[in-house]
């Protein structure tokens, strides 16, 4: 198992997948329909307020600007301090409260597909089941959330702070400096954000395996899941990374050819497939465990 190519694991999980395409057509379908769902919330609320958002910005936010916050400060201020932005962060915020077990029991889903397990639809919402279930589900996405959001920010600061640099502020317009010094400091800000995609890959990869070990029972806590999950993908990065770009030609298909309703769940049986070979090549399961995994 240890030595399992990446094309055999694709092709072992196309298999699982063939054969139970119907409840991973259905998985996909309700997570499209709360997406739907809140999408479709945000959209009633913002046409609601959209007249109290524009009054807001052009007489509040105003006076707020010219007492206590700078120029640049204000007008990022007049973009956010309005009510259909604060609507759009509270149904975020909703969206993921509610969703975030659905994630782990997606996770779960997948990764029983790959383990030959119980694979019944119902089981994406396992972790809806009681409060501790869904405490210890939402627990491990807020945890995930702000160490993926600190990663973003040390990987993509350096390149935001060149793109701001290379703007000066004329009369009431931010503008390009003159010469090459605006022109310089772009290249920079670019070269600095490929840099920066590359280092955010590289850590939140650390996290690949997190929410399977949790979800399967074998992290008692995220804090622990995280901890295991980080010294597991030291080494098996590339795995990961190899997978991803072999379904590559399957995202790009899919714009004409392929429905996104078969390349999705196709990328999440291929990932939890994955995930399965790299925790069996550094963990060899007992058959009590597999059981106890499959039968939550």
């Amino acid at each position: 198992m240890a030595n399992t190519s990446i094309k055999a694991l694709r092709k072992e999980a196309k298999t699982q997948l063939s054969d139970n395409f119907s409840r991973a057509l259905a998985v996909f379908s309700i997570s499209l329909l709360f997406s739907t769902f809140f999408l479709m919330l945000d959209q009633i609320f913002g046409s609601f307020l959209e007249g109290g958002a524009a009054y807001l910005s052009g007489t509040e936010n105003e006076n707020i600007i010219s007492d206590s916050l700078t120029e640049m400060a204000g007008k990022v201020w007049g973009m956010i301090a309005v009510p259909s932005f604060l609507i759009s962060i509270a149904m975020l915020v909703f969206d993921f409260l509610i969703t975030s077990p659905y994630k782990m029991g997606t996770s779960w889903w997948y990764y029983s597909l790959a383990a030959n397990g119980n694979v019944q639809v119902g089981n994406v919402f396992a972790f809806y089941k009681t409060n501790k279930d869904y405490s210890s589900a939402l627990m491990f996405e807020i945890q995930l959330f702000f160490k993926l959001a600190v990663y973003a920010i040390l990987s993509f600061a350096p390149s935001v702070i060149a793109f701001i640099m290379s703007f000066e502020l004329r009369g009431d317009e931010y503008i390009l400096k003159p010469d090459m010094e605006g022109k310089g400091l772009l290249l920079v800000s670019l070269a600095l954000l490929i840099v920066g995609v590359i280092v955010y890959i590289a850590l939140s990869l650390n996290y690949f395996l997190a929410r399977y070990l949790f979800a399967i029972g074998d992290s008692l806590t995220p804090k622990e899941a995280f901890e295991r999950s980080k010294l597991i993908m030291h080494g098996d990065k590339s795995s990961v990374i190899s997978m991803a770009f072999s379904l590559l030609g399957w995202y790009l298909s899919c714009i004409f050819i392929v429905p996104i309703g078969y390349v999705v769940p196709l990328h999440n049986a291929c990932m939890a497939r994955c995930a399965r070979n790299i925790i069996e090549k550094h963990k060899n399961y007992e058959s009590s465990n597999q059981n106890r995994f499959v039968e939550l």
